[in-house]
């Protein structure tokens, strides 16, 4: 039996923000209570990543197919340049999030853009879909995106195209404000408070 969804907790921001570092901790500090709401995806599995912890890994018929039976809450896509053989060659790829997923657990928490945000609220509502807005300057983001191997020009593209998506959103929308800048604990500490709140949870205190 499907348990009633409470509330979708969004972790937007910009590319490089550390959406997925603070998605992670969070997950290991709710030990259960939070769960991180998995995408189906097109896109070819990276090393390290597991089927079912990351990502859904389908090919473009079985998305097509989701898609047409509206078994996605929201769907993006992604026109991207990836090094493939030593060339950089351009490609397509296709994420959504599945209502089944959704509606599996009472508390959700999941990594989404701006409009991904928008099509999940329309279908919940204001009062269950949480945005939280990791916030990061942008020279600090060139750095971490260098750190972990990104093509600048493709990192560029995907930086310009994040202020596009964004422009109204941050003008629009309420959401919680999390500086994420130079430190990744404060942050994660921020998040946790924030969401034990929404949760109706009483705050808890650190030990000495």
């Amino acid at each position: 039996m499907e348990k009633k969804v409470k509330k979708i907790f969004c972790i937007i921001g910009y590319t490089a923000s550390g959406k997925d570092t603070i998605s992670k901790e969070l997950i290991k500090i709710f030990n259960g209570k939070l769960r991180f709401l998995v995408s189906h995806t097109t896109r070819p599995m990276r090393k390290q990543e597991k089927e079912g912890r990351e990502y859904y890994f389908i090919d473009n018929k079985e998305f097509l197919r989701m898609k047409e039976c509206n078994e996605f809450v929201e769907t993006r896509v992604y026109h991207t340049k990836v090094e493939k053989n030593g060339k950089v060659v351009n490609d397509t790829w296709y994420y959504g999030l599945s209502i089944k997923e959704v509606e599996s657990c009472e508390f959700g928490l999941f990594i989404v853009d701006a409009n991904g945000f928008d099509e999940i609220r329309a279908k919940y509502g204001s009062n269950i879909v949480v945005p939280i807005y990791i916030n990061v300057k942008e020279e600090i983001l060139r750095e971490r995106a260098k750190e972990r191997g990104d093509l600048i020009d493709e990192f560029e593209r995907r930086l310009a195209d994040d202020k596009l998506k964004f422009r109204n959103f941050r003008v629009r929308v309420m959401y919680k404000n999390i500086f994420n800048d130079d430190n990744l604990q404060k942050a994660v500490d921020e998040t946790v408070a924030f969401i034990r709140a929404e949760m109706g949870e009483k705050p808890q205190c650190k030990k000495k």
